[in-house]
């Protein structure tokens, strides 16, 4: 699994933390005590890929605008080199630039601070509450 984590301007400091704390969930459940290596990529308007085997490497990156384009890009250029079945993306769902639909299944994960009127062209939508 590829793990895309929103840090545009609109992402509050609380939900920055909230999106860390998404990809160290993601981390510890697939690692089960193994060395792992997943890519993790940072975006706002551009996106800031890093590989990260330990949850101490995590370094988001952005602030700018928000376009999941230039995470679907990068999906779709790398998923042969990392063989991963599928992208999680973790959101406050407020943008429109959805980029092309990459090979692999995408899951968009969004906060409580999520925009009401979220509907991608493709993959499923999970809501994850604060506290739950």
């Amino acid at each position: 699994v590829a793990v895309a984590c929103d840090m545009s301007g609109s992402i509050s400091e609380k939900m920055a933390h909230e999106s860390v704390a998404e990809v160290l969930a993601v981390l510890e459940l697939m690692s089960q005590g193994e060395p792992l290596s997943v890519p993790v990529l940072w975006f706002d308007h551009a996106c800031y890929p890093q590989e990260v085997t330990d949850v101490n490497e995590l370094r988001p990156r952005g602030g700018g605008g928000t376009s999941y384009a230039p995470v679907m890009a990068w999906t779709k250029e790398h998923h042969g080199v990392y063989d991963f079945k599928g992208l999680v993306v973790v959101t406050d769902g407020h943008c429109e630039d959805w980029g092309e639909e990459p090979p692999c299944e995408v899951l968009w994960v969004l906060t409580n601070e999520h925009n009401e009127s979220f509907a991608p062209p493709f993959g499923e939508v999970a809501l994850v509450l604060a506290g739950a």
